[in-house]
């Protein structure tokens, strides 16, 4: 033990006793009498106090509370470096380096909380529940508030916002939407007042179409009591960030945030957390959709129109003198945004790399990559590595893509991919056609994740998720999001200005984005089977419905397979030998799989109107062991 008689207390030392002795007199006497002559000792005895757990037998703990408790990670972090401090002014290196340093990182990864806890919903679901809201508060044509004009909609919470009062008295008991995100609200700010706001994350606000989306969550907020006021400020303790997923609302980004970030509760959020927080520059959180971009556009639309988003949003970063933390909503398939990380992180704009990022791990990646401790630390030295190096590099790094001339080739590759795709799934008969060929709707019975499938149980594409829609293609083997357009576009290259082909192909490798969109997209063709596809077809029970649209697909499968030859020089066979022998070590299992599925389709498809749970049951078995053995599922 560290001894008074052996080596003087620092002066940095002896003060935060002090301050102990006259914040804590009695637990100072307690502890003096115990431990005299040991400072080191009676400091790390205080902050034992003042730990939120503290530590009653060796196997039990209780939750401590009271105003001596620390009620943030910074104020032991305070206590430690006074600790660090001491201990380095009297030579104790070995001390720090064995026994203290790992305590500091601890603190600093997770904190008193490990991981925060998000909040998200949908914009419609919030527009929903303010017409309640409106209705509750007396408003006229409050039930109409979703259909009001964009002008009108602005115009009310612009003003509302200016307004520090809440809408209806206190104690108000609502219903449907209102309630469930009032009384959502409330848990939150209960929490947030009596442990601090640390190990709470973000309001997220899926399909954000424009400033107002982010806008409604402060007047809920308010509703809820989760707003506070500073002078004659009000701002929220939690970040509002926005989900772009749309390769419509990518477009928008730029001006929506503009104008977020304008709003005086949002400068004033924004100043607040930056002073809680100790940071240096505000830091506000974007999250980006690959998912429903990628169903709306197809997957080279979508990831062109998430790079050009970050660029344009870094530059507003700029511009407000703040930070953005990029969070990414990747998948487990390529069109939901997978792929190798370091790939990914290599291929991110200029810029949108500083150091913190999120991204979304979810399904069977997670038992993939942690479920053991060797692979959950190789994946963490991956992405801890790649992160690293994108730092680095991000500020002064140079990327072909800001070459206009590249920039303007990518741009109408992604056009016509885009167009091709679209054109397919906006086919009046595409949908039936779809409903018979996979099996989504198996997939619409089973418990998978923790939404439904469809948005608002309407009948059509643009409202299914993206997670069925992508994990429907695969079962069929059609991989269908992940790769239909590209092959066209590539085709419209060669043959309208073979020059820029011929330079696509020699500098493929320096073009990291298209390189890395293109490498993603050869994976998933060699994993797309022609004939499973066509097994799946015979579901059909029209031939010229089947007939439209098989033509038309297997064509362009064939297409993007002998394009990505043409650019890459070799086959995926020659090219990477290993991905092409792990989809056959799979495939005589899966064979049998898919036969079988496609058998108790057609069986349970014509006694659906009469029950067939039995045969659902079984269904439901042959997607699991499909999926297992494809290793993905969407």
């Amino acid at each position: 033990s560290l001894s008074d008689q052996i080596q003087e207390p620092p002066a940095r030392l002896r003060e935060r006793l002090a301050e102990y002795a006259q914040r804590l007199p009695d637990k100072f006497a307690v502890i003096e009498t115990r431990n005299p002559a040991e400072s080191w000792r009676k400091l790390i005895n205080f902050m034992l106090e003042r730990l939120p757990i503290s530590v009653v037998r060796e196997h039990a703990t209780q939750l401590a509370d009271g105003p001596n408790v620390y009620q943030t990670p910074h104020e032991l972090y305070s206590d430690l470096e006074a600790l660090y401090d001491s201990l380095k002014a009297i030579g104790a290196q070995r001390l720090i380096d064995h026994e203290f340093k790992t305590v500091i990182r601890t603190l600093q990864t997770f904190g008193f909380h490990s991981a925060k806890l998000d909040i998200r919903q949908n914009s419609q679901f919030h527009d929903k529940a303010v017409s309640q809201l409106l209705k509750f508060a007396g408003v006229y044509d409050a039930e109409s508030y979703p259909q009001w004009d964009r002008a009108r909609k602005h115009q009310f919470l612009m003003e509302e916002l200016k307004l520090h009062r809440p809408m209806t008295l206190p104690g108000q008991i609502f219903d449907g939407e209102c309630e469930a995100v009032i009384s959502c609200y409330r848990v939150v700010n209960n929490y947030g007042s009596k442990y601090g706001w640390e190990g709470l994350g973000s309001l997220i606000v899926s399909m954000t179409h424009s400033t107002d989306d982010l806008l409604t969550v402060y007047l809920l907020a308010r509703e809820a009591g989760l707003m506070r006021q500073q002078g004659s400020e009000l701002y929220c303790p939690l970040a509002v960030v926005p989900l772009f997923e749309t390769i419509q609302d990518l477009e928008r980004s730029y001006g929506i945030m503009d104008a977020f970030l304008k709003h005086p509760i949002t400068k004033a959020s924004l100043a607040w957390r930056t002073e809680q927080q100790g940071q240096e520059r505000p830091l506000q959180e974007i999250m980006i959709g690959y998912s429903d971009s990628a169903k709306d556009g197809g997957v080279l639309a979508s990831q062109w129109n998430l790079y050009r988003a970050q660029q344009a949003l870094q530059t507003l970063a700029q511009e407000h003198g703040i930070e953005f933390c990029f969070f990414h909503g990747r998948g487990g398939t390529v069109s939901r945004g997978a792929g190798p990380i370091h790939r990914f992180l290599e291929a991110m704009p200029k810029g949108a790399m500083q150091g913190v990022f999120r991204m979304t791990e979810q399904g069977e990646t997670i038992a993939r990559k942690y479920a053991n401790f060797a692979t959950a630390v190789y994946n963490l030295e991956v992405q801890l590595a790649s992160t690293t190096a994108a730092t680095l590099l991000s500020k002064r790094k140079t990327t072909s893509e800001d070459d206009p001339s590249v920039f303007s080739l990518v741009q109408k590759l992604s056009d016509s991919s885009q167009k091709t795709y679209q054109s397919l799934i906006r086919d009046p008969e595409f949908l039936r056609f779809y409903q018979q060929v996979t099996p989504i709707d198996v997939l619409q019975h089973a418990r998978l994740g923790s939404r439904p499938a469809k948005r608002t149980g309407q009948s059509s594409i643009e409202d299914l998720r993206a997670i069925p829609w992508v994990f429907s293609w695969n079962q069929s083997r059609f991989y269908l999001p992940s790769w239909y357009g590209v092959g066209t576009a590539l085709y419209a290259l060669s043959e309208e200005n073979p020059h820029a082909f011929e330079n696509l192909r020699h500098n493929i490798s320096q073009i990291k984005l298209l390189n890395y969109i293109l490498n993603n997209v050869e994976t998933t063709v060699a994993s797309a089977s022609p004939e499973i596809m066509q097994w799946y077809a015979e579901l059909i029970r029209e031939p010229q419905l089947r007939k439209h649209f098989m033509d038309r697909i297997l064509n362009e499968l064939a297409l993007t397979n002998r394009m990505l030859i043409a650019i890459y020089g070799s086959s995926i066979e020659v090219r990477r030998p290993h991905i092409v022998k792990t989809i056959a070590l799979r495939e005589g299992g899966l064979r049998l799989l898919h036969r079988l599925q496609i058998q108790q389709l057609a069986q349970w498809r014509d006694e659906s109107a009469g029950g067939g749970e039995q045969l659902l049951e079984d269904l439901l078995v042959t997607v699991n062991a499909i999926a297992g053995g494809l290793r993905n599922t969407g």
